[in-house]
């Protein structure tokens, strides 16, 4: 049965989007969120010296240095947006990342609706349920808890991104390219993440009903506009003479998580696993022993959908998509075994 009433399937929608709320509200913590990674402010004058952006001289600000400080600008922007609006410092982390966790639920779910053009009820059903999965994978539960914050945006964003960007191909709208770019610019705080954006991204050049010359030509666009927003920290960080301290400090080899790479914990194997791996040691075994077999039974669903689209569709792409999914692991793998 097709529901041609907005309301119910924006009602079906909410649903999803308000057990995704009661979820992350009842169980992040009130208060400051401090350790690992997070360098959040704990105090109105920690807040002072965190939101500086300096490149005069190293380790100047809270947490971080000052040429990679300005990487983070658009991150302090929003903190300082929300903090001016009135909300307390010790909520605006709770705050943050339920609205992103959000946006990735909405966002994959839109993105599902525009690209296969659903409106049946057991697609909206299906879309919303592998939307949650999306949000709430392993991986996204270890980078919170490290605070890999920006990583967690990147990730989160990246549906709508993809939204835009397909629009900027189907519509031809200026307007769709540099809102995908805006998404890019705050994405690429995490600086692997425009790597990541391109390569996932690029597999759908091969799907048959986006053009390939405009979809190349938007892309090179929206990168180039997300370079130029991102100008005031890269080209400082290009003439900094400590770069590659700045990039990879040489006392990182010491730490756990990459110590943990030469002790075998790095495998890339655990691509296929339900539970997935950031390789840090002290997120590596969350999981029990015993749920070690059953964990690849999950990651073979997507493959299994994929299967199906390969049968009922006559397009190849369904089976791109296929290849795309199994050759990077093996390349990955290989590359860990020697």
């Amino acid at each position: 049965m097709i529901f041609k009433n907005k309301s119910f399937l924006i009602n079906f929608n909410f649903f999803f989007s308000f057990f995704v709320f009661i979820v992350l509200f009842t169980n992040i913590p009130n208060g400051f969120i401090l350790g690992g990674d997070w360098t959040f402010p704990f105090s109105l004058e920690s807040y002072e010296s965190w939101k500086s952006l300096s490149t005069w001289n190293s380790n100047n600000n809270f947490g971080d240095s000052s040429v990679l400080s300005l990487n983070s600008l658009y991150y302090k922007l929003i903190i300082s947006f929300i903090l001016n609006m009135g909300m307390p410092l010790a909520y605006i982390q709770k705050f943050l990342i339920i609205i992103f966790f959000l946006l990735g639920q909405i966002g994959f779910v839109y993105l599902m609706k525009e690209y296969f053009l659903l409106i049946k009820k057991d697609h909206l059903l299906i879309i919303n349920l592998f939307s949650i999965f999306y949000i709430f994978s392993p991986v996204m539960f270890n980078y919170l808890q490290m605070g890999w914050i920006f990583m967690v945006i990147a990730y989160l964003l990246y549906p709508i991104f993809l939204i835009f960007f397909h629009r900027s191909i189907q519509n031809k709208k200026f307007l769709d390219i540099f809102i995908a770019s805006i998404i890019l610019s705050i994405a690429f705080m995490q600086a692997q993440a425009i790597l990541w954006y391109l390569i996932t991204s690029s597999i759908f050049l091969f799907d048959p009903k986006f053009n390939k010359k405009i979809f190349i030509l938007n892309l090179i666009k929206i990168f180039l506009i997300s370079f130029i927003l991102n100008i005031h920290w890269i080209i400082p960080i290009l003439f900094d003479f400590n770069i590659y301290d700045q990039i990879a400090p040489k006392n990182l080899i010491l730490t756990t998580a990459s110590a943990g790479i030469d002790g075998g914990i790095l495998k890339f194997e655990n691509l296929f696993r339900f539970y997935g791996s950031v390789f840090n040691q002290h997120y590596e075994f969350w999981y029990k022993k015993d749920f070690g077999t059953f964990s690849y039974i999950f990651s073979l669903v997507p493959f299994i959908l994929i299967l199906v689209l390969i049968k009922n569709s006559k397009s190849n792409f369904p089976k791109i998509i296929f290849f795309y999914l199994i050759i990077i692991p093996i390349i990955l793998f290989f590359i860990n075994a020697n």
